[in-house]
């Protein structure tokens, strides 16, 4: 049976969805702000650091083989007029959700949704992305913004013979690096596959159009150009990026390697770094591949079969319906009774849904990596809709579509119980910390969860422990070694009046907060700073 894809009702209405569900943002996002504005998640630290530099000119520095420079010289703009760089990144993140928001609003029209499936998840994307404003407040939002205005591109009508479409698609694909870099090998393995698509539904041979992919390809590199050669100023390597490298590295050996010498103590790469992980590629020793050893080759292959096996839980915590959604589609598009339903942009949508979580295959899942799919299977899944609604009455109808749509918003409206107020301890110690008006570098027995943060609000290093199985004798001669000025001890109510750092002749350390933090001695170690200028 046909989808009824009538427009009028939908676009007569489109419109007042989109400003409605954008006005409900702005009101979500101002009433919960005071309540999740603390936390700062790890990856958070180096991005405002990097910010930072942008915005003193710091150049060199501020590029980095790890971390996208997109959003953090967003973020510096603001930082540049007085404005606080966590509060910048708050904003800039709510302006990449309603980038989404209008983008996924142009989809649906795209796609001719039904107007009721439309208004209702138009209704629930404000609750979703603001969860999503705080949860991860760097980068991860701005690539939607700009691969959901990527398939908007792909998917427009004759993007294969217009050439400025294939110009455009090369800009807005650059930029999605520069959010990004996953976006780069994304859209390099998507676009081909949507090429062949296309040229498959004109019963073009399969390869036909290659000066379109090249078109696309060749406009985002000379985009890049400049990024690259200021990566090859810093690092002496020429790549796009350093972050796959690493990651690699990491997730087959299950620890981080550094160079010879650095034994306990991570020193941060500047003198002004919050930690190492502002650029790891300083400390970094080794790089491990999987082509190195058999060995390291089947620990990769255990490790892609255990990311395999946690996709599913995480695609689960999208939508409890995404996984079915997936499964059902992949069907249709092989079936020729639905190639009247499933047509060439759906298979497309498909298409974007498999590829965004194949490189994380060789690493871990997380939702933030393929959020992308949470809007492919909006629209895939409204598909689905719409054609059941032959089947149904009305109140089923609505019934159904209610629960779809309120399965995107159930795991974030639970974790957003763990969000509230989360960080806001941190802020509070850092804001007295700061009142001891102390300056210098800083160790400490608290894991690299709570340092960075503290390290980043009181402008003092923190030389970072990866692994705590070494003697007290050790720690000093580390400590003595970088000159470290202070030890931070954490500890439980209860043993606070026992804690007693010593020096190598056994005398006591002198402790600078007496008692005024719950929870925290600091202990002088050594009293000369020395901070590189």
């Amino acid at each position: 049976m046909a989808i009824d894809t009538t427009q009028h009702t939908f676009r007569k209405t489109g419109f007042a969805a989109l400003l409605v569900s954008i006005l409900l943002f702005i009101v979500l996002f101002v009433v919960s702000y005071p309540y999740y504005r603390y936390y700062i998640d790890p990856d958070a630290v180096a991005y405002l650091t990097i910010a930072h530099r942008y915005a003193t000119g710091d150049i060199l520095r501020a590029v980095n083989g790890l971390w996208s420079p997109f959003h953090p010289f967003l973020v510096s703009l603001f930082m540049r007029h007085g404005i606080d760089g966590l509060f910048a990144a708050h904003i800039t993140n709510a302006m990449a959700c309603m980038g989404i928001i209008t983008g996924m609003f142009f989809m649906f029209r795209r796609f001719r949704l039904d107007a009721f499936i439309v208004t209702t998840l138009m209704a629930v994307l404000p609750v979703f992305l603001v969860y999503c404003v705080y949860m991860q407040l760097f980068d991860d939002l701005w690539q939607i913004v700009f691969l959901l205005a990527y398939l908007l591109i792909i998917c427009s009508r004759h993007f294969l013979t217009t050439w400025w479409k294939w110009i455009l698609c090369g800009v807005v694909g650059a930029l999605a690096f520069f959010a990004k870099t996953y976006s780069f090998y994304f859209i390099v393995l998507h676009l081909a596959v949507t090429i062949m698509l296309l040229n498959q539904a004109q019963g073009k041979p399969l390869f036909a159009h290659v000066k379109t992919y090249a078109a696309v390809l060749l406009t985002m590199l000379v985009i890049m150009l400049p990024w690259i050669y200021l990566m090859h100023l810093k690092y002496g390597t020429w790549a796009i990026s350093n972050a796959g490298a690493i990651n690699g590295s990491w997730t087959i050996t299950g620890h981080k390697t550094f160079k010879e010498g650095i034994n306990h103590l991570i020193p941060p790469p500047y003198f002004d770094s919050p930690y190492s992980m502002e650029d790891p590629s300083i400390n970094e020793g080794h790089l491990y591949t999987i082509w190195q050893s058999p060995q390291l080759f089947f620990m990769q292959c255990a490790r892609s079969g255990y990311a395999f096996m946690q996709a599913f839980l995480t695609m689960g915590q999208l939508s409890f319906f995404l996984v079915s959604i997936l499964v059902a589609t992949g069907i249709a598009v092989f079936s020729k009774k639905m190639q009247v339903i499933f047509q060439t942009d759906h298979k497309i949508l498909f298409s974007a849904s498999l590829v965004i979580p194949v490189g994380y295959l060789a690493m871990h899942f997380e939702p933030r990596y393929i959020w992308l799919m949470v809007y492919t299977s909006m629209i895939l899944g409204g598909t689905w809709l719409m054609l059941l609604k032959n089947y149904l009455t009305p109140k089923p109808y609505y019934l159904l579509v209610a629960l779809f749509a309120l399965s995107y918003i159930t795991y974030p409206i639970y974790d957003m119980k763990t969000l509230l107020n989360k960080g806001k301890d941190v802020y509070i110690e850092a804001q007295e910390i700061n009142k001891l008006h102390l300056q210098g570098t800083f160790t400490s027995n608290e894991s690299e969860n709570r340092c960075p943060v503290t390290a980043l609000l009181t402008h003092m290093p923190y030389y970072s422990i990866e692994h705590f199985d070494f003697s007290h004798q050790v720690l000093l001669a580390e400590m003595r070694r970088y000159r470290v000025n202070y030890y931070f001890f954490y500890f439980k109510p209860l043993d606070g009046q026992a804690v007693d750092l010593r020096d190598e002749h056994d005398h006591s350390f002198p402790e600078l907060t007496k008692n005024t933090i719950p929870g925290l001695k600091i202990f002088l170690v050594d009293p000369y700073i020395n901070r590189e200028k």
